[in-house]
């Protein structure tokens, strides 16, 4: 069986309630700027750079591996590609070492601004970036679109090349899968779960660890998920559906007891591959109000790359909500 790992955007790395959720649901976590995280000096970001080396070293992230040589077939993403190395120069390095608000403040700042000039080796991407500090707004935005492309390639490339299960987890605020393209349109059925189990945000990671040390915990997540790839494939009826998520649910919340983990609920949605057939029947069905309170159903087409398009009842990308980050 693959390993089953998640593809962090990196806005999460600073959240650490989302990194405990994540540790919880995965095998290990990566994070495409983890090194250039690590490396940044900001006062303000220390304590995350000491907890995420730890977590580095005790196995649970990881900095996953740019291969810009690599022919995918996804050709919507070979600029994002060709930005990720240049004769071996990491040219997101200062993109994401600096904070967002910092590269905004350069505008009014000539100090701040030469700082930022100075860091930028590549001309082209320097006319790049400085065409987007003119204009702040445009600049956030792009940042938050290349984050999110280089999650999604990330996934990609270690599913078909580290034969690793693995998925991208957006930050739901601003993740877009539109295009115009109609031959990149595919069926999905968006599933959310209303009140999955979460670690609390005062949880120490140590609990966390023994959680994850305990060989039954492995599969509850898995459980889950399998949930939902039933629910695409159109194996389970309505009743069933509505009775094996209360279970799993139920389980899962009780095996965290077990652990003396304290916890939350939060919302977590997950695309999953489907065919047109299974969203219709899924819509011609009326959930009760206790289903309405487990979950939601949502026919979706979205924008997917070739390597994301795989059988039905496969994950495209699992949403957490996010907006405490940029708040």
């Amino acid at each position: 069986m693959r390993e089953f790992v998640a593809v962090a955007h990196p806005m999460f790395a600073f959240n650490a309630s989302a990194l405990k959720q994540q540790a919880l649901m995965f095998r290990r976590v990566a994070i495409p700027t983890l090194s250039d995280i690590l490396s940044a000096t900001h006062e303000d970001t220390k304590d995350t750079r000491s907890t995420l080396e730890w977590l580095k070293e005790v196995g649970i992230v990881f900095e996953p591996t740019a291969r810009p040589k690599l022919k995918l077939s996804t050709p919507e993403y070979e600029s994002t590609r060709d930005l990720l190395v240049e004769d071996g120069k990491s040219l997101i390095e200062f993109l994401f070492g600096l904070r967002v608000e910092e590269l905004v403040s350069a505008r009014t700042d000539e100090k701040k601004m030469a700082e930022v000039r100075k860091k930028l080796e590549v001309a082209r991407m320097e006319s790049v970036l400085l065409a987007a500090i003119n204009e702040g707004n445009k600049l956030v935005e792009n940042a938050k679109s290349l984050a999110t492309n280089l999650t999604r390639l990330f996934s990609i490339e270690l599913r078909e090349i580290d034969h690793l299960d693995a998925h991208p987890i957006l930050p739901d605020e601003f993740v877009s899968f539109e295009s115009t393209n109609p031959a990149t349109k595919h069926e999905v059925v968006r599933i959310v779960l209303n009140a999955l189990p979460i670690p609390d945000e005062k949880t120490p990671w140590e609990q966390i660890i023994e959680y994850r040390e305990d060989p039954s915990s492995h599969d509850k997540f898995l459980d889950l998920r399998q949930w939902m790839s039933e629910i695409a494939r159109g194996d389970l009826t309505p009743q069933e559906v509505e009775e094996k998520l209360e279970y799993l649910l139920s389980r899962y919340r009780r095996h965290m007891e077990i652990h003396k983990l304290k916890s939350n609920t939060t919302m977590l949605q997950t695309m999953v591959v489907t065919t047109a057939d299974v969203l219709g029947n899924l819509a011609g069905f009326q959930w009760g109000k206790a289903a309405q309170t487990l979950f939601s159903l949502k026919h979706r087409q979205v924008n997917l790359l070739e390597g994301e398009l795989t059988a039905e009842g496969s994950e495209v990308a699992y949403l957490m909500k996010a907006r405490e980050i940029f708040a």
